[in-house]
């Protein structure tokens, strides 16, 4: 009787996968509409705020057993991702880089560059690199412009509140 009663409550794959940060403060937006947000369905999306998707490697692994330890730029096609990389080195951040090499699953992340934070949600895509890459990770690791010493990181209010940090 639970099952027939109340089986919808927990069908609802859109509530589970489907959840994202819209206008985080550690997120930078594209100015692409927000997809559907629907409880009952799963859109999967690299819009920013949005659970990057998963998708299979040739190596039978899953695109989401990549992250979790650092940042990670997920890469398609010929974009060169040099300056984010060169951008994350100098500031210390932990960032690694996953080309998709089958064309579904580059598809599927929509750009040819997309920025997954730890938490597995994506914080930038584009066609290219930024123009300013270091500001880019300053606003997704939550840092004030221009600190790139790690060891001196600002948490803002506005991410303190996103991700849980009692700040004193």
């Amino acid at each position: 009787m639970i099952r027939r009663a109340r089986g919808r409550e927990f069908l609802c794959t859109g509530v589970q996968l489907g959840y994202r940060y819209s206008g985080s403060p550690v997120c930078v937006p594209d100015g692409t509409p927000e997809p559907p947000d629907d409880p009952d369905d799963y859109v999967p999306s690299t819009w920013p705020g949005c659970r990057a998707p998963h998708a299979w490697l040739p190596d039978g692994s899953s695109v989401l057993d990549h992250f979790g330890r650092g940042f990670v730029l997920v890469v398609s096609g010929a974009s060169d991702p040099s300056s984010l990389v060169e951008a994350a080195q100098q500031r210390g951040l932990p960032l690694t880089v996953l080309r998709l090499t089958d064309p579904a699953a580059a598809r599927l992340y929509e750009r040819p560059l997309v920025l997954v934070r730890p938490d597995g949600h994506v914080g930038w895509r584009g066609e290219q690199t930024p123009a300013d890459p270091a500001a880019v990770l300053d606003r997704l690791r939550g840092t004030e412009a221009g600190n790139p010493d790690a060891g001196s990181v600002m948490v803002t209010p506005a991410v303190a509140a996103e991700v849980g940090i009692r700040q004193l």
